[in-house]
């Protein structure tokens, strides 16, 4: 019995980003290759998250070289 995809903390960020313009479950759940409620169980992970945190929060995805990235580590 082969196990199904799971998605990478990336993949969450981009479905619940995504989502956020108005990309479709369905769509999303084509893209990245799993079911739809794999991406509703996402979207409402991360709304019970935000809700948790009592806190606003964004999610954003950038691409930084590895100079960048190395900068960035040493600030935090």
């Amino acid at each position: 019995m082969s196990r199904s995809k799971r998605l990478i903390d990336a993949e969450r960020m981009e479905i619940v980003r995504e989502a956020a313009e108005g990309v479709s479950t369905s769509v999303l759940a084509e893209r990245f290759g799993v079911s739809v409620r794999a991406i509703q169980y996402t979207l409402k992970a991360d709304a019970e998250r935000q809700t948790d945190a009592a806190i606003p929060v964004s999610a954003v995805s950038v691409k930084v070289t590895a100079a960048e990235l190395a900068a960035l580590d040493e600030v935090l």
